[in-house]
């Protein structure tokens, strides 16, 4: 995350629902075996698509593999020649640019256009010093530093909690 300490403007992109955009067939034009009949397990009947199930053991794989694909290479396109970061996570997206160019936010708007995506804010915001970014539970600041938020790290006690006691189980 250093990396976009450079940047002046940030917007953090979010897939609405990302899973279930991901169609059987957009996969298949990426990884062509999965329109094989052997792979029928991979998706569920939604509608009159077959999607990725949340929560499968293969949907995450298939997910980045056609993130990967179909959306990290324009992306990484459009970052070199915009002078921009970019940092995806699942289905989450940060990116950070030197400057509020409404044609380059147009250019990402665009490669995004498949995709039913949020941007929080809606159009890129200025970076304050004294303002954090947050993003997938952490918090960014503008000087490197890097935090967690407090749900987070509820969330972060509550898993060793539970670890601690079942682990005192098998003991007993």
């Amino acid at each position: 995350m250093p990396s976009h300490r450079k940047g002046r403007f940030f917007v953090v992109i979010d897939f609405v629902y990302a899973f279930h955009q991901i169609t059987r067939e957009k996969s298949a034009e990426v990884i062509r075996q999965l329109a094989d009949p052997a792979f029928d397990i991979c998706f569920v009947k939604m509608g009159d698509k077959e999607v990725l199930p949340q929560g499968s053991p293969t949907s995450n794989y298939i997910f980045e593999i056609f993130m990967a694909s179909a959306v990290d290479r324009p992306l990484i396109r459009w970052a070199f020649w915009n002078g921009a970061v970019v940092t995806r996570y699942c289905d989450n997206i940060l990116v950070t640019l030197p400057k509020n160019d409404e044609l380059t936010f147009a250019e990402l708007v665009n490669i995004l256009a498949p995709f039913k995506v949020r941007f929080t804010p809606r159009k890129p915001k200025k970076w304050r010093n004294d303002e954090p970014i947050r993003f997938c539970g952490l918090i960014l600041f503008k000087g490197g530093k890097v935090g967690i938020s407090r749900q987070r790290k509820r969330q972060l006690l509550e898993k060793a909690r539970q670890v601690s006691v079942l682990s005192l189980k098998r003991e007993s």
